[in-house]
Parts: structure tokens; sequence; C-alpha cells
């Protein structure tokens, strides 16, 4: 038994974030991948697939270094997030996700987690309270009654954001813009 637990030690399907669109690595991981496949695919097209990825790469790293100067001023700022959609967008930008209310928008939380959640907000120096456009949370709406900071909406599915060619870089820059609102 123990050989076979180390061969499958490693992360599990669980482990890995689903919320690959809010980490800008893993974004342009998937574009280098779909720009590798579309220019097999159509040959024809590969220059323009290449310059625009290219490009794309280009703005996603401004956009990036704009959002990481931006986001410095979080660094000292508790997040509690209404489930795990942030934690990748986090740990990419070095901001301390103290806690989800669920781990998925469908999972309730047990009353020793929103305990601790209580108690954790009890004595942070500051506190962000992070709802989702859309998932209206109970417990949320408890946390933001009972504990001082600020409460921010953020729309991590862009729900509302415009289909346009800049609009993935809008989208970030529209989060970091929602997250600045964590400020106290």
């Amino acid at each position: 038994h123990e050989e076979h637990h180390e061969e499958h030690a490693g992360p599990h399907a669980h482990d890995i974030d689903p919320h690959l669109w809010l980490q800008p690595e893993e974004v342009i991981t998937a574009a280098r991948t779909l720009t590798s496949l579309l220019g097999d695919r159509f040959p024809h097209n590969a220059a323009l697939y290449q310059r625009n990825l290219d490009q794309f790469v280009s703005e996603l790293r401004q956009q990036d270094a704009v959002n990481r100067a931006a986001l410095q001023s979080l660094k000292g700022v508790e997040l509690i997030t209404a489930h795990s959609v942030l934690e990748g967008f986090a740990r990419h930008y070095q901001l301390h996700v103290a806690g989800a209310i669920s781990r998925t928008p469908e999972q309730a939380p047990g009353a020793r987690h929103l305990h601790s959640l209580h108690q954790q907000l009890k004595t942070a120096q500051a506190a962000c309270i992070i709802t989702e456009r859309g998932n209206a949370s109970r417990h949320a709406e408890n946390l933001v009654q009972r504990h001082r900071g600020a409460v921010v909406e953020i729309d991590p599915l862009a729900t509302l954001q415009p289909l346009t060619t800049k609009g993935y870089l809008d989208f970030l820059a529209k989060i970091q813009s929602d997250l600045q609102k964590c400020r106290l």
C-alpha cells in the first residue's frame, strides 16, 4: 500500500483550481495551446494567430503589472470570499484569503466553520468580505452584519462584461478595481 500511495501522492483533479481564467499565467498557457491547435488545423492562418497571441500576451502582461501594483494596497487585508473562486487570483497577486464561506457555491458551510470565520473577523486589523454577483449568501450577509469591514461584490464569471477584443483585459481590470474597494 505504501508504494501505491506514493505513486498517487501528487496533485489530484480535485486539487486543481477550476477558476483558471482568474490566473493570468494559466490564461497565457491556454492561449498558447489554442494558438498552436488552431495553427495546426488552419495553417494558412497560423501567422495571424501567432501575431494575435503575441499582442494578447503583451497586453495581458501589461494589465497584470497594473493589477499587481494596484493590489499591493491590499497586502494587510484579510479577504473572506463567498467560495474558493479567488484562491488562484489571490495567490498570483500575493493577497491573503483568510477563508471562504464555503468550498463551492452549492455547499453549505458548517456551524464550526462559520464560527471560525467570525473569530477571524473579530481579530482582523482589516477585513473584506467578497460576495459574488448573482450568488447571494445569507451567510455572507450575516458576516457583514456582525463585523466591521468592507463588503465588495465581484463578477467572477464576467456576466456583465461586453464581448470585445479587449474584454478579458477589461475583466481583469474590473476585478482589480472592485477589490480596491476593500481598502479601509
